[in-house]
């Protein structure tokens, strides 16, 4: 069944109809307003939440009385590397938008992706439990 599912995708990725990429950026609202929505959409990730309150506090050492400069630090870092991430998605996206604007572009990603599902059924099945 997996392997018919994969080449179903695959088929419909191959075959899927070009994308209208027009944007619609809503003028009317302020960088704040369009900022802390953003933040509140993150802030109510569940994954991020999981990893703040389930993993983060297991590098505090206990024993130390300098936990709040080792959460500070930790926290920061965090901070930091979250910011150049998602820079760095915000600035491969802004170059990506312009070349999947192209229709050819659209077809070859379609081919490719569609490419992949089904040679990714094929693997699948050849795939033999020993």
């Amino acid at each position: 069944m997996g392997v018919l599912y994969l080449v179903w995708w695959g088929y419909k990725k191959w075959t899927q109809p070009l994308l209208s990429l027009v944007t619609s950026i809503k003028r009317h609202e302020s960088v704040k307003k369009q900022f802390w929505t953003a933040a509140f959409v993150y802030l109510t990730n569940p994954k991020a939440t999981v990893f703040l309150l389930a993993l983060f506090p297991q590098f505090i050492d206990v024993g130390a009385d300098t936990q709040l400069v080792q959460t500070a630090v930790m926290g920061g870092t965090l901070i930091m590397a979250d910011i150049i991430v998602m820079v760095g998605y915000a600035s491969m996206t802004s170059q990506l938008s312009h070349w999947m604007k192209s229709e050819r572009h659209q077809v070859i990603q379609n081919r490719i992706f569609g490419g992949m599902f089904i040679g990714s059924a094929t693997l699948m099945s050849g795939y033999r439990n020993s």
